[in-house]
């Protein structure tokens, strides 16, 4: 595909970080922000910013979500990426934890600050919940409304007890919910250091019949801009070392260069169209349950990471074949 030539396909979103610092050390955070690392001290150039946001095809990406770290504690770099998308008539969100919503007053003072917002995203589960309350969930909700701004929430969850729990702390807020979107706790960054805690839900794969058991969860097409530059066609894709599907950033060709070289790489769309479990040929399915057997895995994209952790010249083949039904 070239940017977005098939209109069937839904638009699809960019992320970008904009800094690298959280105040929180949530147990499950992929990025392991702890008491002993709250991050560094970098941002994303407000230039490159502008820029990244204003190349973007805009037929391709119908919204920028701007990520950290927390980036809430970088509000000129929110207003730069807020009017760049106004400019491309394309939707603006943001991905933060409320702590900045303890009165409805200093929700109210967040939203000022970020006005001209398409979309507040609230990181909730129980681990953000260590921290901070409901109720700064709920000024962040009401005044993000009163704002006319959309509210989605995203929730992780270890297991279906612990997410019905979640919903019913909030369910006297659901009818100002836009839209709730559900994501099981990965065992990636400080997860994997506290998975006996977090008792995770998984599959175990002795077999190809296994591996198609495996949740599917596949994002691939909502892509991620990383610190270094380099583009990727979903956030789990840059946990990986020497990702396969790392999309090098090429000094003075700028953004929609490397976009184009996603869009037009093989393995990207076979992960797009189909996501990576129902991508594989019958012996590629093989191949895969015989690399990974006798581990388990939570979904698709936990399953996904084990495999590019295998490095190219064994992840990328196992896309290659013309897929039949597995």
């Amino acid at each position: 595909m070239t940017f977005c030539k098939n209109e069937s396909r839904p638009p699809r979103a960019l992320g970008i970080i904009l800094n690298d610092r959280c105040g929180l050390r949530c147990k499950h955070c992929s990025l392991s922000y702890d008491a002993n690392y709250r991050g560094t001290s970098w941002k994303i150039e407000e230039g490159e910013l502008r820029r990244v946001i204003l190349e973007a095809d805009a037929s391709v990406y119908r919204t920028v979500i701007m990520a950290g770290g927390e980036p809430a504690l970088v509000p000129q770099l929110l207003q730069i990426g807020i009017q760049a998308c106004r400019e491309k008539g394309i939707f603006s969100a943001i991905v933060t934890a409320p702590v900045w919503a303890r009165t409805r007053k200093s929700a109210s003072e967040f939203f000022n600050r970020v006005r001209g917002l398409s979309i507040v995203m609230l990181s909730y589960d129980v681990f953000h919940l260590e921290f901070i309350t409901v109720e700064h969930y709920a000024n962040a909700i009401q005044e993000a409304k009163a704002a006319g701004v959309q509210v989605f929430l995203n929730m992780c969850y270890s297991n279906p007890e612990e997410q019905a729990s979640l919903l019913a702390k909030i369910a006297h807020l659901q009818d100002l919910i836009d839209q709730i979107h559900y994501q099981p706790v990965l065992p990636f960054g400080n997860a994997a250091a506290n998975e006996a805690t977090i008792k995770l839900e998984k599959q175990r794969v002795e077999s190809v019949e296994d591996l198609v058991k495996v949740k599917r969860s596949c994002v691939a097409g909502n892509a991620l801009l990383n610190r270094d530059g380099s583009l990727y066609p979903c956030c789990w894709a840059a946990k990986v070392d020497d990702s396969p599907l790392k999309f090098q950033h090429m000094r003075g060709l700028g953004f929609r260069f490397s976009s184009l070289l996603m869009e037009e790489d093989p393995a990207f769309q076979s992960l797009r169209d189909s996501g990576l479990i129902d991508s594989l040929s019958p012996d590629a399915a093989a191949k895969a349950a015989e690399l990974v057997r006798g581990e388990s895995f939570v979904n698709e994209c936990d399953l996904c990471v084990r495999l590019m952790k295998e490095g190219s010249n064994i992840f990328r083949p196992l896309l290659d074949a013309v897929p039949e039904a597995v």
